[in-house]
């Protein structure tokens, strides 16, 4: 992958760095699984409630993932 951009609240811990490694592997795989070529695409993370993550590509919205049901839901 080019590069990935997380925004997350602190305070930081490991295990929620872990967490969050998790769920930029998850969201790679899907995006690989779209047909997307992440070498070319920079991907950035942002976390919100509900147990959901909005995902951008090279600086546009690109959708939502929802992290129980590991999809994009929107």
């Amino acid at each position: 992958m080019k590069q990935t951009n997380i925004s997350i609240k602190k305070p930081i811990t490991l295990e929620k760095i872990y967490r969050v490694i998790a769920i930029e592997k998850q969201i790679s795989k899907a995006l690989e699984l779209l047909g997307y070529d992440l070498e070319k695409h920079t991907v950035t993370l942002k976390l919100t409630i509900f147990n959901r993550c909005i995902v951008s590509m090279d600086g546009y919205y690109f959708g939502i993932w929802d992290l129980r049901r590991c999809t994009f839901v929107d």
